[in-house]
């Protein structure tokens, strides 16, 4: 090769020394680009628009290598040709150099600006070289998002309190192997309602377009708080609380409310804004009920309401022996059990402070010196200031604390000691006296009241008895004397 450029320099110098002309320009005409008709080259791909399926797709040339024809080919040396693209991508211009396949490929969803230029190199003499030819164009590709439709999972629900779950749903059009990001998300609020099921950030990535289909996510009640609505609507109204019946009512109310977290209580104050006042309101009524029984009545600063008196047969209680040994001097005549029970946590209980306690259908009529003690720890004391209201049949005392208590009287007391009446001197006639009983039956005249009809008072009365016979008799004989 090198002998025949020789040879073809030597040509020209002998053709430049024989006309006379410069080598140079000899050199000039034959380094002249051909033709660009020369080239031939396209892009196979000839759709504008498709849809993103997961596939890469080919942009080339129909000829890969192009083909040139040059005028002046006994001196071409070497000859080079390939293709270059820029391909316009989602973030900017990408350029993609090709190899000599003249290739390249798009797989993701966007619009592609593919600008190309197939170029020839022809290198004319050794160590020179020149742009023989070049050809240069675009083409638009668009590959558009492909459908995707995400379906919310109906019926997704929780009970309140609790934490929201991960929002489900279905899905039709994902390509294998791509994959979501982000979550469904839903409305906000934490009471109970239903709530709208949106998107959120759920994606699937800028391949796909997402069709969405929303559903609705329930907060739903507890079952205390269910309980509690069904106890509140099973409580009578204040005014309609009159016996035990209806305490215990209020009682499972309360119990209902006190187990209630602190948002439960929240629903139930937004369900029933009032509900705090109304509870209030029937516990009070209980408290009257519970304080005031048939067997008597208990009154204190702030008593709970829940603190319901008990009054029993004391000689059940367990320590009514030690109370009957320790009153042997008097006539246990009657023992109470008293005592203050919480019916709401269900145990006796004593109060915070003294109360005044009224005992119903005590009966002392009769009695002498009733005493009113309190049996406690083993300790027995007089209650003072306890009042009996033989008229109105009660006992009132105070106290602060509850157990055993007894009404005796003193066995000591002894009935006052009636004179002798002197005897009937002889042939006078001893007048008739009335008997006892006949004297306690006359009727009382003036505005003295009569006597409760005690052992003191029934002495007194015979003694009256006696004196005024001894003066009778005396009256009489005295006078058929002077007869």
């Amino acid at each position: 090769m090198n002998d025949i450029k020789r040879k073809i320099l030597a040509i020209f110098m002998l053709v430049a020394m024989i006309t006379g002309t410069n080598i140079g320009a000899i050199v000039q005409v034959a380094a002249e680009a051909p033709s660009a008709a020369r080239l031939n080259f396209g892009l196979s791909d000839t759709v504008e628009s498709y849809n993103y399926d997961g596939s890469a797709h080919p942009v080339r040339g129909i000829n890969s290598n192009p083909s040139v024809a040059l005028p002046y080919s006994a001196w071409v040396d070497e000859t080079i040709g390939g293709i270059q693209y820029s391909v316009n991508g989602i973030d900017g211009w990408q350029r993609e150099p090709i190899t000599s396949t003249g290739e390249t490929s798009l797989t993701n969803s966007g619009t592609y600006y593919v600008n190309y230029r197939v170029f020839v190199r022809v290198k004319m003499i050794p160590n020179s070289s020149n742009w023989a030819d070049s050809i240069t164009g675009s083409k638009t590709i668009t590959i558009n998002p492909k459908n995707l439709s995400v379906t919310a999972t109906p019926g997704q629900s929780k009970e309140l309190g609790k934490s929201d779950p991960v929002f489900e749903y279905s899905f039709d059009g994902l390509v294998e192997g791509d994959t979501f990001t982000g979550a469904l998300e839903r409305d906000s609020g934490y009471l109970i309602n239903d709530y709208e099921i949106r998107q959120g950030d759920l994606s699937a990535g800028t391949n796909y377009t997402i069709s969405f289909t929303g559903s609705t996510f329930a907060i739903n009640p507890t079952a205390n708080l269910l309980a509690f609505y069904e106890a509140l609507v099973a409580t009578p109204a204040p005014d309609d609380i009159k016996d035990f019946a209806d305490v215990d009512k209020v009682v499972d109310l309360t119990r209902e409310f006190e187990i209630l977290s602190d948002i439960e209580k929240e629903q139930a104050r937004f369900t029933f804004p009032n509900v705090d006042e109304h509870i209030d309101e029937v516990q009070k009524a209980a408290g009257v009920v519970n304080h005031n029984i048939a067997a008597g009545s208990v009154d204190g600063v702030d008593l709970p309401w829940n603190y319901r008196l008990m009054v029993e047969d004391g000689t059940t209680h367990a320590d009514y022996g030690n109370l009957a040994v320790k009153l042997a001097s008097r006539n246990l005549i009657r023992a109470h059990n008293i005592y203050l029970f919480d019916v709401l946590n269900e145990t006796e209980v004593q109060p915070d402070s003294a109360v005044k306690v009224v005992l119903n259908d005590v009966d002392l009529v009769g009695e002498v010196n009733p005493i009113l003690h309190h049996y406690h720890g083993d300790a027995l004391r007089v209650v003072d200031g306890a009042i009996f209201d033989s008229e109105n049949k009660t006992l009132t005392f105070e106290t602060d604390s509850f157990s055993l208590f007894s009404i005796s009287v003193d066995l000591s007391a002894k009935a006052p000691v009636i004179p002798a009446i002197p005897s009937t001197p002889s042939g006078v006639v001893e007048p008739k006296v009335p008997a006892l009983e006949t004297v306690k039956k006359l009727p009382v005249t003036g505005t003295t009241k009569a006597l409760p009809a005690t052992n003191e008072t029934s002495s007194q009365l015979l003694l009256a008895l006696g004196l005024f016979a001894f003066v009778s008799i005396g009256f009489v004989f005295r006078k058929r004397v002077i007869e």
